[in-house]
């Protein structure tokens, strides 16, 4: 079926399909699907989905591509799930741990760093005249849509965003005031020491704009790479913090998991979790989290990190990055 075969605007056309990406082009935002089937989102990020799903041949001639406007239209018809709880997160602290934890259980639907739901929170950036309250209508439709790829059984929701995403926590919240959020970080040292080694994309100057972490492109493209890393992380942290503060979310350490799933972050999503439930959770805790066939030692796994930072790595960290750490271990345990 091609673009010139189908209503945009018939709900019933597209049962089974899932939007997989947002992208602008001409100053406009389009939704871009492809066939799924109700098959779920089981790998560890939605870019893996994602991948999968690009992979058949069906979605590589026939994808769809929508204006986001058809897309709301689509929601009014087919709302999806309302969302159950949101993760926000520094990276490499634990937080794909606790988005496969919950996705091991059938009653759940975890998106993880979903790239549509990105692009709508970074298009807020690229065109500032759009008025939040299409934004906050774009980004409901978004989640609905996307909360469709789930099992039958499916109740519950979670949103586990990318790490920058913390920055549009008053347009998230503004979208779900009552939705109940945590954010999850770690010893900068330990983040860091990981980005070292393989940088995420926050963490090259320009894939993510500058500006969203009070930088200049300019100077930041100049900065020595430690300097950059760890002062893009205390801009989350220190943003995370605020939030925290003035929003009640609730600040999670890597170092309490994965027994707060269980209990902490249990209670504050307002979930139960039955024998059989629990036994799935524990099962997932002790597999690595993005390499599921091998088991994994957080003692060992924070040993490794910190014996292997440089000596002006934790300069940098002591330099940039520990102020936001320290203002989340204040809320942490006063709250």
């Amino acid at each position: 079926m091609d673009k010139a075969q189908y209503d945009p605007l018939n709900p019933a056309e597209f049962a089974g399909w899932l939007p997989v990406d947002a992208y602008v082009d001409g100053g406009q935002l389009l939704v871009e699907w492809h066939r799924n089937d109700g098959e779920g989102l089981h790998e560890p990020f939605f870019a893996d989905s994602r991948a999968r799903l690009r992979r058949r041949p069906f979605n590589t001639l026939f994808a769809r591509h929508t204006p986001i406007g058809h897309l709301t239209e689509l929601a009014s018809a087919c709302p999806g799930l309302p969302p159950r709880g949101f993760i926000f997160h520094t990276s490499r602290c634990g937080s794909t741990l606790v988005s496969q934890m919950l996705a091991a259980l059938k009653r759940n639907i975890v998106l993880s760093e979903a790239a549509p739901i990105d692009a709508i929170l970074r298009f807020r950036r690229d065109d500032p005249a759009i008025p939040a309250h299409q934004r906050v209508q774009w980004l409901r439709a978004m989640v609905g849509a996307l909360s469709l790829a789930g099992a039958p059984a499916a109740q519950q929701l979670f949103i586990k965003f990318d790490s920058w995403s913390i920055f549009e926590l008053p347009l998230i919240r503004a979208a779900y005031p009552a939705v109940p959020w945590i954010f999850v970080y770690r010893d900068p040292l330990e983040v860091l020491a990981s980005h070292m080694r393989s940088r995420g994309l926050h963490m090259v100057p320009g894939v993510i704009d500058p500006a969203l972490f009070t930088m200049t492109r300019a100077r930041a493209l100049m900065m020595p790479a430690e300097e950059y890393c760890c002062r893009v992380l205390g801009s989350i942290c220190e943003t995370a913090a605020k939030h925290l503060a003035a929003h009640g979310g609730l600040a999670v350490n890597y170092t309490q998991l994965p027994q707060a799933i269980e209990t902490t972050v249990a209670q504050w999503f307002g979930v139960d979790w039955n024998t059989a439930e629990l036994a799935n959770l524990r099962e997932v805790a002790h597999r690595d989290a993005k390499n599921p066939h091998f088991e994994f030692s957080p003692d060992l796994d924070r040993d490794m990190k910190r014996a292997g930072a440089a000596p002006s790595l934790r300069a940098a960290v002591e330099a940039w990055a520990l102020r936001g750490y320290r203002d989340l271990e204040r809320l942490r345990v006063t709250n």
